[in-house]
């Protein structure tokens, strides 16, 4: 999975676990978003695969939002642990909503399609004009 995208649904892929000694019954995807300070918020089940053959899924995703995913394994003896290390991040770049300040008279360019809002400042008398420019 790369670590960054523009599309707005990937597959995430695994490879067979090792069993420890008991056949894997179940593969189980969470997937949990990050917020833009990097606080991760809590996990969620995306999937349980009860057939253990089954080694991927289509996700869809959000523009704009940062995603991790984990993949378990499930055996007689329970679920292998949610380890750090196992966890794969995504961005999924375009369609955030960005601030931006101009002063009167400035041009604003944009390097990329994306929702804008756009706060334009007066030097002399700071009124405030806000307006919401959406670029396709």
């Amino acid at each position: 999975m790369p670590a960054e995208t523009k599309k707005v649904e990937v597959t995430i892929k695994w490879n067979e676990s090792q069993n420890n000694g008991a056949s894997i019954t179940q593969y189980t995807v969470y997937q949990r978003t990050v917020s833009d300070d990097g606080t991760p918020r809590k996990w969620y089940t995306l999937y349980v695969m009860k057939d253990p053959s089954d080694r991927k899924v289509a996700v869809k995703l959000e523009k704009g939002k940062n995603y991790e995913f984990l993949v378990t394994a499930t055996n007689r003896f329970g679920e292998s642990l949610k380890k750090g290390e196992k966890i794969k991040k995504i961005v999924v770049l375009g369609g955030k909503c960005m601030s931006i300040v101009l002063f009167k008279n400035m041009v604003m360019q944009c390097k990329e399609k994306t929702n804008l809002q756009i706060t334009i400042i007066s030097r002399l008398n700071f009124y405030k004009i806000a307006t919401e420019i959406l670029i396709y």
